[in-house]
């Protein structure tokens, strides 16, 4: 991290169920790659920023903006600007939460033996996609169709979209916190 070697953290996000992972007889060749892993990305990089590794800055550039700008996709994703779509996650940085994989949305979550157990300092609060709020503080409002599947463009950012220097410093996790955690 400190030398910039890593640019990026992302997941694969791998939904393949016990079944899958584990019927291929003795050959783990067969068995899918991957791992469900979309839900731990945030707890996993904010746990981190948090404990001082890195800045929540930094955070956010690699779970969000660089992400963003590789896909072409900046600044319409990764950047609070006017005419982006306004996907953005709420992190409470409160308190300590232990990963459950039983807890867990996805419909693989028994595959989730990775992280199960690990202590991630806070937790997400809200997430905000295309500015409605789908899910807050455990419950979820999202309905299918409120996200958009964004195809990245080939050609790259083109236009008078701004630079990203030209972009307003990131708000920090600490001003987005829920007020009953503050």
């Amino acid at each position: 991290m400190a030398d910039g070697t890593l640019d990026v953290i992302t997941s694969d996000h791998a939904p393949f169920t016990v079944a899958d992972k584990e019927n291929v007889g003795d050959d783990i060749l067969a068995a899918p790659p991957g791992h469900p892993g979309v839900e731990f990305i945030v707890p996993f990089t904010m746990t981190h920023a948090l404990s001082g590794k890195f800045s929540i800055e930094e955070a956010v550039r690699l779970i969000s903006t660089r992400p963003a700008q590789l896909f072409n996709l900046f600044p319409r994703k990764g950047a609070l600007w006017p005419g982006g779509d306004a996907d953005i996650t709420i992190y409470d940085p409160e308190g300590d939460h232990v990963i459950h994989r039983q807890d867990w949305q996805t419909r693989v979550s028994e595959s989730n033996r990775l992280y199960d157990g690990w202590t991630a300092r806070g937790q997400v609060y809200a997430t905000i996609v295309n500015g409605k709020v789908v899910y807050c503080a455990g419950r979820f409002f999202g309905e299918p169709g409120d996200g958009k599947l964004i195809r990245p463009d080939r050609r790259g950012v083109t236009g008078s979209l701004p630079e990203p220097a030209d972009l307003p410093p990131s708000v920090l996790a600490a001003d987005l916190v829920p007020p009953t955690s503050r």
